[in-house]
């Protein structure tokens, strides 16, 4: 499935909501980081279902906080967004039960059908190399 990362960081709000419905959705039992980059501010965090072949991603640019471990059972996220309009937007990503946080600027998501990870928006290295 095409993210179109621009109408997601254009509507925080409404990305939040479509991510909490795909969340719902996919039902995941397993959370793990997939991509950390320190250098560049960018993390990549993959929720799953075991038995399943698709998976959900959650792709941040602009990590100022980070704790956490960096997998684990039964994800029980919580998303906060604030500074809409004008001022600068923060997501807060929590799971209070595994002792995850996470706070961002950018945060945007997609759907793996197993193909397309490592290019485009989702790359490791894609703010860094303009894409």
């Amino acid at each position: 499935m095409q993210t179109d990362v621009d109408a997601q960081t254009r509507d925080p709000e409404k990305t939040r909501l479509e991510l909490l419905a795909a969340i719902g959705c996919l039902e995941p039992d397993s959370a793990q980081w997939s991509t950390y980059n320190v250098t560049h501010h960018r993390f990549i965090l993959r929720l799953y279902r075991d038995g399943r072949s698709d998976d959900l991603r959650i792709a941040t640019f602009h990590v100022d906080y980070l704790a956490g471990p960096t997998n684990w059972s039964s994800p029980a996220l919580q998303f906060t967004v604030s500074g809409h309009g004008d001022s600068r937007v923060e997501w807060l990503v929590r799971d209070e039960s595994a002792g995850f946080a996470m706070r961002c600027g950018v945060l945007y998501w997609g759907w793996n059908d197993g193909r397309g990870w490592g290019r485009g928006w989702f790359a490791a290295d894609a703010d860094s190399n303009g894409k």
